[in-house]
C-alpha cells in the first residue's frame, strides 16, 4: 500500500491484463509518483499530492509504462453535465468489458480508485478507493465530496517497454518536475510550488506558521512515504541492470548515489511526519515544532537536491547511450 492514490490505482488498474505485471515499487518509480512534492501556498493544504494536471500528465505516466490511456473530465470543480456523464459511464463500460478496470477520482472520497465493475439494471458501479470496496449509484460519478468527473481508461499493452526506455522516461518526469514549474490545462484555485521549490515553499509556512494541520500532516505522510519507494525504487535499478557492460556498470553506480541520497531524504522526512498525526494534524504553527521542522525539512531538501543531480546524470549516461 501507498498514501500516492493515483500509483495505487493504477497498480491496482494493471492486475487484470497484464501477466508481466509492474510491482508497486515499479510503478511509483517509472510514473515519477515516488519523487513528486508539490506543496500549496501558504497553508501546505491537502490539495497538494493530487494536486497536478491529471488529464496531462497520467497519460504520459502510463505511456512511460508502456500503455494508451483515455481520459474523460479533470479537476475542474464542477460537477459533469448529463452528457459529459454519459459519456463517462460509457467509457467505463468499454473498459469493464475489455477486462480493465477504469480508474477514477472520488468515488467514495476525494482521492483516486478503480471501478471494476457495473450493472446496468440497478444502476450500480463497483468501486474501490481507499475509503471503501461497494457500489456507487451512476449518477453520483463525478458528484462526490468535490463535485469533478475524472476518469481514466487504459488500452491494453501487447509488450512492456525495455529497460532503457522505462527508465529514461521515468528520469524525464522526476527531473521535469523537480527543476521546472508544472502549468495546468484547467485553471486552479490557489498557488502552489513543485519539485525542489516546494520545499522553499513548505518550509516558508512553518517559518510564517501558517501551515494547516490537516493538510500539512496529510503531504507529510505521502511525501515521506514517496521517498521511501524512490529509494526502493533505485536499489532495485541493481537487479534490472544486472550485467557486465559498461553502461549497467554506469547505471547501477549512479542509481546506488541516487539511492543513498532519496535515503537521506526519507529519514529526514521519517520524524517530521511521525509529529504530525494524521488526521488529527498536530501542532506545526508552535513556535518549537516549527522551527524544528523547518530544519528537518532543509535537511531533506540537501539530500533531495544531490538525489536529482544524480538523476540527472543517469538520464544523460541513457542519453549518450542512445
Amino acid at each position: 500500500m501507498t498514501w500516492c492514490t493515483p500509483a495505487q490505482a493504477i497498480h491496482a488498474a494493471l492486475q487484470y491484463p497484464d501477466e508481466k505485471r509492474y510491482s508497486l515499487t515499479e510503478i511509483m518509480g517509472y510514473t515519477s509518483h515516488a519523487f513528486r512534492l508539490k506543496i500549496g501556498i501558504p497553508a501546505a493544504d491537502v490539495g497538494g499530492p493530487c494536486g497536478y494536471d491529471w488529464p496531462v500528465l497520467l497519460p504520459r505516466m502510463m505511456n512511460v509504462l508502456g500503455y494508451g490511456t483515455k481520459t474523460y473530465g479533470g479537476p475542474t470543480l464542477t460537477p459533469p453535465s448529463a452528457e459529459e456523464l454519459t459519456e463517462a459511464l460509457e467509457a467505463v463500460q468499454r473498459s469493464i468489458d475489455r477486462g480493465i478496470p477504469a480508474i477514477a477520482w472520488d468515488l467514495f472520497v476525494a482521492e483516486f480508485g478503480i471501478i471494476y465493475g457495473y450493472d446496468d439494471d440497478q444502476q450500480l458501479l463497483s468501486a474501490r478507493d481507499p475509503a471503501k470496496d461497494g457500489t456507487l449509484p451512476y449518477a453520483k460519478l463525478g458528484r462526490g465530496q468535490v463535485s469533478e468527473l475524472f476518469v481514466l481508461t487504459i488500452e491494453p499493452s501487447l509488450e512492456r517497454p525495455d529497460r532503457h526506455s522505462l527508465l529514461r522516461g521515468a528520469l524525464k518526469l522526476a527531473i521535469e518536475h523537480a527543476r521546472m514549474e508544472e502549468i495546468n490545462s484547467i485553471p486552479q484555485p490557489g498557488v502552489y510550488k513543485n519539485g525542489l521549490d516546494a520545499y522553499d515553499a513548505w518550509i516558508q509556512t512553518f517559518k510564517d506558521r501558517t501551515a494547516d494541520p490537516f493538510g500539512n500532516a496529510y503531504c507529510a505522510k505521502c511525501y515521506w512515504d514517496a521517498r521511501v519507494y524512490a529509494a526502493r525504487f533505485l536499489r532495485e535499478l541493481d537487479r534490472t541492470w544486472a550485467g557486465d557492460g559498461a553502461l549497467e556498470q554506469e547505471i547501477r553506480r549512479l542509481s546506488a548515489q541516487a539511492a543513498g541520497h532519496y535515503e537521506e531524504v526519507e529519514a529526514a522526512l521519517r520524524p517530521f511526519a511521525e509529529q504530525f498525526p494524521f488526521p488529527q494534524g498536530g501542532s506545526p504553527n508552535d513556535p518549537e515544532v516549527a522551527e524544528a521542522s523547518a530544519r528537518m525539512l532543509e535537511r531533506a531538501r540537501a539530500a533531495e537536491m544531490q538525489g536529482v543531480e544524480a538523476l540527472e546524470r543517469m538520464a544523460a549516461v541513457l542519453e549518450a547511450d542512445g
